[in-house]
């Protein structure tokens, strides 16, 4: 072998050194896979839950951010119900079919309160795919507790994703044709966040103009609350 060819050898074993360092170390720089992303918030919820169990046949809020950023004022607001915040990240529906069996069925609800699919429009998905992800989470719900009550909050107008609005709508529209026959009860807090403009209200976000301060949520406590304590009753 002449030199020429020792040194195109050479420099071949370098390029693959070099690209099987660089593979090696990928995974440092990926972006967290969607499945995994909020895995260690969820394992978090089973930390707590196994120091103190929360009661079984509660109402269980989940969802995105929406339902998260509640935090433990949801449980406040909706006494004498008894109420489970399980609300994670900037979930999807997809994000939410692959945690329900970890951070919502186990507590064995009498309801369940669900706030997600903004999320999954803001990201690509189509209203129809946000439809068919609720139409497994209430299948799959109803398998595992066949008498459980299903609630569903529609997506929210706000400044940060007005642009969006019209495909937002036409998720909400989807769904809530929808629930009138699969016996899904819709929450409508549209009308609520709107001024006389039709435009989302400005005194009930944060600076990000896409989540709600106190003055937002006070505007859903009574549409959600009434409607549970209708047909729950006021306690439990």
């Amino acid at each position: 072998m002449n030199i020429a060819s020792i040194t195109a050898v050479s420099a071949a074993g370098l390029l693959l050194l070099a690209a099987r360092v660089a593979h090696a170390a990928a995974p440092a720089t990926r972006p967290v896979p969607a499945t995994q992303r909020f895995a260690a918030e969820i394992a978090a919820f089973e930390k707590r839950d196994q120091a103190a169990p929360p009661p079984q046949g509660a109402i269980v809020f989940t969802g995105s951010s929406s339902i998260r950023m509640w935090g433990n004022a949801l449980a406040e607001d909706m006494k004498p119900l008894v109420a489970i915040n399980r609300g994670f990240g900037g979930s999807t529906t997809s994000d939410l079919l692959q945690y329900m069996d970890r951070i919502v069925l186990p507590y064995r609800p009498r309801a369940i309160v669900v706030y997600c699919g903004e999320n999954d429009i803001a990201g690509g998905a189509t209203p129809q795919k946000v439809l068919d992800n609720m139409k497994t989470f209430v299948a799959r719900a109803r398998q595992a507790l066949p008498d459980v009550r299903i609630y569903y909050i529609s997506m929210k107008p706000s400044h940060s994703r007005w642009k969006l609005w019209d495909r937002i709508s036409e998720g909400n529209r989807l769904i809530k044709e929808w629930a009138a026959q699969a016996g899904v009860t819709y929450i409508d807090i549209t009308a609520a966040m709107l001024d006389a403009d039709g435009q989302p209200r400005s005194d009930i976000f944060l600076p990000d103009r896409l989540h709600m301060n106190r003055k937002g949520y006070e505007l859903w406590i009574p549409l959600i609350k009434k409607r549970l304590e209708a047909d729950l009753g006021d306690g439990g």
